[in-house]
């Protein structure tokens, strides 16, 4: 398998790639055999759209044999700038920022986004639009006949929902990622893991892809053992 075959996209999860253990870059080394950033990216705090955005270019380039795909909270902020506007940056940290579009900042938007999240969000319509780019992912990944796909939700369902979504197209793993590392002091992990869960989930996500099943539908690929 060629290292441009590997796509690994999502949100702060898959975020770090930039040293041989993080697990996006591990898993691709470990599928092609070359060791560079895996393809892709990780939009730190953003919404699902700008992951949206980043797969359905990555498709205009090459379309993959193997997709790995994080799914976030339904109640962050649309961007077309990949901003990370979700409760916790609007209200406690930073608004999370692409290098790319760092120019295309200014503080008002953290404010405007505090604004919405006090005044004007609806839990309601976020987990419908979120409902709805799954049903239009599931279209997408059909039509792509990409071969292994990968779900991985990133937090438990809102409380307005009844359970996590399993996809239609490929395999969903069955238990959250914040289930796993909410626990873990966050100051110095790499996709909030540590160093060696970061490794074992690579390996525990290519085992899954090596002995990838025939029908779609849960799993548990037991990331970090």
């Amino acid at each position: 398998m060629q290292h441009s075959d590997i796509l690994v996209i999502g949100d702060s999860f898959a975020q770090r790639r930039d040293s041989e253990s993080d697990w996006p870059t591990l898993l691709a080394t470990l599928q092609s055999g070359v060791s560079k950033h895996a393809r892709g990216q990780g939009f730190g705090g953003a919404s699902w759209w700008s992951t949206r955005k980043c797969l359905l270019a990555e498709l205009a380039v090459n379309v993959p044999q193997v997709l790995i795909i994080c799914h976030t909270e339904a109640a962050r902020i649309p961007s077309d700038f990949d901003f990370g506007l979700n409760v916790a940056s609007a209200t406690k940290v930073q608004v999370p920022v692409t290098a790319e579009h760092a120019h295309n900042y200014v503080p008002a938007i953290r404010e405007a986004a505090a604004m919405y999240y006090t005044y004007l969000t609806s839990s309601d319509y976020a987990n419908w639009a979120q409902t709805a780019w799954y049903s239009e992912l599931e279209s997408i990944l059909t039509n792509y006949n990409i071969p292994k796909v990968v779900h991985l939700h990133c937090f438990p369902p809102a409380h307005s929902q009844n359970s996590l979504h399993c996809f239609k197209v490929g395999v969903t793993n069955s238990v959250p990622l914040w289930d796993l590392c909410k626990d873990i002091p966050q100051a110095s992990t790499r996709n909030h893991f540590t160093g060696e869960q970061n490794i074992k989930i690579a390996h525990a996500i290519n085992n899954t892809l090596v002995a990838y099943p025939q029908a779609s539908g849960w799993v548990n690929i037991n990331l970090i053992g």
